[in-house]
């Protein structure tokens, strides 16, 4: 509470100032002397339900980060993540992620046929749009096989997260982490 005290002092003080860079580097410098000591006091954020309701599907999910402050000792991402420990459980609609990964990959190879100069026909684009529906039904039974997704239902998927001393485990998988993760 102390620590973030002191940086909403801070952000009340330069309240109204015109920002400039000097003023940006005065509160990152703040917030760089204050986060050991907010570290140290174990923070925690549980998100004990969430849910989203759509016509193509639902979300639901729960998610508790917490880092162990006294695991926290020193501000390097290898460090911060073997303190880090976070669980989520997520359902998703089929219906409702496929349209998400379709409209990602449709977005996608929009762009990429945007480079050229000339305009789209219907027909072009028609196909893209097939194109992107079969990217996803093929991204998400890759996901199913590799078991990052599980079918939890005919209508929803499921994930399960860990995150504990810097390993990742998804759907009971252990996965790689791509930054910063400590050497064992």
């Amino acid at each position: 509470a102390e620590a973030l005290l002191a940086l909403q002092t801070t952000l009340k003080q330069m309240e109204g100032q015109p920002e400039t860079p000097m003023m940006g580097m005065m509160l990152m410098s703040q917030a760089m002397e204050l986060l050991p000591k907010f570290l140290a006091k174990s923070p925690e954020i549980n998100v004990t339900q969430l849910s989203v309701t759509t016509p193509k599907g639902n979300f639901d999910g729960n998610l508790n980060v917490r880092l162990d402050g006294t695991k926290a000792t020193a501000l390097d991402t290898s460090v911060l993540l073997s303190a880090l420990q976070a669980q989520a459980e997520i359902s998703i609609g089929k219906n409702l992620l496929k349209q998400v990964v379709i409209s990602q990959a449709y977005d996608s190879l929009l762009a990429q046929a945007n480079n050229k100069e000339e305009e789209l026909s219907q027909d072009e684009l028609a196909q893209l749009q097939k194109q992107a529906n079969d990217n996803a039904e093929l991204q998400l039974q890759m996901l199913v096989v590799m078991q990052l997704l599980t079918e939890a239902d005919d209508d929803n998927y499921k994930l399960v997260a860990n995150l504990k001393e810097g390993k990742l485990t998804l759907n009971g998988q252990q996965m790689h982490l791509p930054f910063g993760a400590p050497q064992r």
